[in-house]
């Protein structure tokens, strides 16, 4: 019996299942000032003793959104409520209370103590209760020599106010330490900053310039001049100091535009020419527009207005050249859903079972949507005239709002990610897209799970579908090709896009995709695409006839809604570029959102 005891302790001491983790959730402060910069800090204790903090992750309990860190701030007063989980335990709830910021030099109790005597002696000292609004970056300079000493240095300011201290830096979407940058490496960077992880600076953009003509340490290219003095002991006029050639003084440099006044429609463009000694030299300059630098020699813009444009070609600067840009004829907008699909219907919301906690589908946004487009497919497949085979999984759920979801949660592992071409490809097919992938990076089906609901039929289908995506290796029914926010805002070369060439880019997918059937897109809390991503399912869209973007689309999203029941939402989301970032700006849902991919789903076509 001792013996047996004694298997049974160590057996529990192996197993976490013997012992149920709890977890507490706690801030250090329920009210701070909505001002960006006051902060509420969170702290997880396990089992009433461990301190697991950095291991938990941390949500918004009304949108079941990841918060991001342990800390909280906002520029939004209201009351915000968290829950943390850890393992497989979830805490109770937390309040924090932003309240409004205040005037300065009360108590704002409509006292002010008699305490102002008449003296403001126009000093402030920095002593504000809270510094409000965005932040605004600036660089030390917009060209370094990439030797890997040269320093570019980045100031944040908040209000007029240094919070460069406070900030973290991001070149090229990865942290650096500290305010300063040097590199090695030749091209084109650009910078943001960020504060307590939710409010971002502009875009800063800025040169590397390949070394060259330097003699390095004395020595030439090619030999040794003994002791740092070219041949002969001496250059003309005397040492290179510092071992560096003279510097060459460049001739003027001209800048000219082809005509200086277009319409604000995205598809008018200006054409940029540089001369020097009435040789061109467009290829070897940079050009700025209102301090943004172009990607090419071309310019266009959705925004009516003046705009100034200038080249620089090494440490010369041409004169500036002024450009009109008018507003776009007003030409009514068009909307267009998916076939079969009105915002009143034709239309699935799936959503999670309460918190994403308790039926462990936290992570299962993608079989949502998934579920929502494979249902939309099968009700146009019916409608073209065809029968379903056998098997395939159809209509309302008893658990969820379709069938499909419940399928999904049935016969796959829950436990991580994935985005709704999995679940598609899996469906139709029964190709496992990430059967090849690192283990545990993506949700997997289980053993014995082959999906294929419609591959005895799949070869009849096949001539129906849009088939010519070109990237994934299923090249059939949906595609990969464009689920990388990389794919809008870069081109073939890797070159940055403008903002209003990503918009445009966007647009026109947007509005491809649902002509030739449905799509998933994937968002981001974060202006800097930097938080976990999220699958959502996108219905329709509204553009404008004159420009052709995008201004507004419809979503359903699984993670909109915390508590039971669930009615179906269809979220009409307004559209725009976020231009310190240049990122797709989604307002309207349950969050704001930025687009970080998209996944077209080709529809059956009679």
């Amino acid at each position: 019996m001792k013996k047996l005891l004694l298997v049974l302790t160590i057996f529990c001491l192996i197993l976490p299942s013997c012992k149920k983790t709890t977890i507490t959730l706690s801030v250090d402060k329920t009210e701070i000032t909505a001002d960006g910069v006051d902060v509420a800090k969170f702290k997880v204790i396990a089992n009433d003793e461990d301190d697991v903090t950095k291991e938990a992750r941390i949500y918004f309990s009304d949108t079941n959104k990841e918060v991001g860190g342990t800390s909280f701030s906002t520029t939004e007063p209201k009351t915000y409520s968290f829950y943390a989980t850890y393992d497989d335990a979830t805490s109770e709830k937390v309040t924090v209370t932003a309240v409004e910021v205040t005037e300065e030099g009360g108590d704002d109790d409509g006292n002010d103590d008699g305490n102002d005597d008449g003296n403001d002696d126009g000093n402030d000292d920095g002593n504000t209760d809270a510094v409000e609004g965005a932040i605004t970056l600036s660089a030390s300079t917009d060209t370094i020599l990439a030797d890997g000493k040269d320093v570019i240095k980045f100031t944040a300011l908040q209000d007029s106010a240094d919070v460069t201290s406070l900030a973290k830096f991001y070149v090229n979407d990865s942290l650096i330490s500290g305010n300063e940058f040097t590199t090695t490496v030749a091209g084109d960077y650009s910078v943001i900053a960020k504060k307590n992880d939710t409010i971002v600076s502009n875009e800063v953009k800025f040169f590397a310039k390949a070394i060259g003509g330097n003699d390095e340490g004395g020595n030439d290219e090619g030999g040794n001049d003994e002791g740092g003095n070219d041949e002969g002991g001496n250059d003309e006029g005397g040492n290179d100091e510092g071992g560096n050639d003279d510097v060459i003084v460049e001739d003027p440099i001209t800048l000219t535009a082809d005509k200086t006044e277009i319409v604000a429609n995205g598809k008018d463009a200006i054409t940029f020419t540089v001369t020097q000694n009435d040789k061109d030299v467009t290829s070897e300059t940079e050009i700025y527009v209102n301090g943004g630098k172009l990607y090419n020699n071309k310019f266009i813009s959705f925004t009516a207005g003046t705009f100034k444009a200038y080249a620089q070609k090494g440490s010369v600067k041409s004169e500036e050249v002024t450009i009109t840009v008018t507003p776009a004829p007003d030409e009514g907008k068009t909307i267009l859903f998916a076939e079969g699909v009105t915002p009143e219907s034709g239309w699935y919301d799936v959503n999670k079972i309460g918190n994403g906690q308790i039926n462990g589908d936290i992570n299962m946004c993608w079989a949502a949507t998934s579920s929502n487009i494979i249902q939309w497919w099968q009700d146009r497949y019916v409608a073209a005239g065809n029968e379903l085979p056998a098997g395939a999984v159809t209509g309302e759920g008893i658990t969820y709002q379709l069938a499909l979801m419940e399928m999904f949660h049935k016969q796959w592992d829950n436990s991580k990610g994935a985005d709704a071409t999995h679940g598609v490809v899996w469906y139709f097919q029964g190709i496992n897209v990430q059967k090849n992938a690192s283990p545990g990076s993506c949700a997997q089906p289980l053993e014995g799970n082959n999906g294929g609901y419609f591959a005895s039929v799949w070869d009849e289908i096949l001539p129906h579908v849009y088939h010519e995506y070109s990237q994934g290796g299923y090249n059939n029914l949906i595609s990969q090709e464009y689920n990388n926010y990389t794919n809008w805002y870069k081109d073939e070369n890797w070159v940055d896009y403008t903002n209003p060439e990503r918009y445009a880019r966007f647009s026109d997918f947007v509005k491809t995709f649902i002509e030739r059937g449905m799509c998933s897109i994937g968002v981001s809390t974060s202006a800097n695409l930097a938080s976990s991503h999220h699958s959502t399912t996108l219905w329709g869209c509204e553009y404008d006839n004159a420009t052709g973007l995008v201004t507004k689309i419809w979503i359903t999203d699984s993670d909109d809604l915390a508590s039971e029941p669930k009615p179906a939402v269809l979220h009409e989301c307004t559209v725009s570029i976020y231009e310190p970032t240049g990122k797709i700006k989604l307002e309207g849902a349950a969050q704001t959102y930025y687009a970080t991919g998209l996944y077209p789903v080709s529809g059956y076509k009679k």
